[in-house]
């Protein structure tokens, strides 16, 4: 038996591709994971009763700005043209998510640089309560408007 080059415990994204690029190279691999299947949390697999693929641990996006990147993930799979837009609305206007220095402007109706959107939110967050949950987390991170 030939000797292992590289022991790879976790069969993620980052596992998988190095053990790609180390046997392209030449190297011998093992791979070692916990589950039954490679590509960690980004793993689906067809129904058999429905033939649906299905997204076993949650919907799966991808994105990069790498031409060198998409050209290496295009190998393995084809991807679609999905790009995801989040928006949030409270009262009768709508928001980008995630929260960026654009959402915190057009919140409080301001052109804040990132220092002065900084300062503003640590005057307003409640800073003394322990957060127990989601609203209370929320208001001592970003306060009440």
């Amino acid at each position: 038996m030939r000797k292992t080059d590289f022991l790879i415990i976790g069969c993620g994204f980052a596992g998988a591709t190095f053990a790609n690029l180390a046997a392209e190279r030449g190297y011998t691999v093992r791979l070692v994971d916990k589950r039954n299947h490679i590509g960690g949390n980004c793993y689906s697999y067809k129904d058999d009763e429905s033939q649906v693929e299905v997204h076993k641990y949650g919907p799966h996006i991808f994105h990069t700005n790498s031409l060198k990147v998409w050209g290496y993930v295009n190998r393995f799979s084809k991807f679609n043209n999905y790009i995801n837009r989040v928006k949030a609305r409270t009262g009768q206007k709508v928001y980008g998510m995630p929260i960026n220095l654009h959402t915190i402007n057009q919140f409080f109706g301001k052109d804040f640089s990132p220092a002065e959107a900084k300062k503003h939110i640590d005057s307003i967050r409640l800073k003394d309560i322990k957060p127990s949950n989601f609203e209370e987390f929320l208001l001592h991170n970003l306060g009440k408007s």
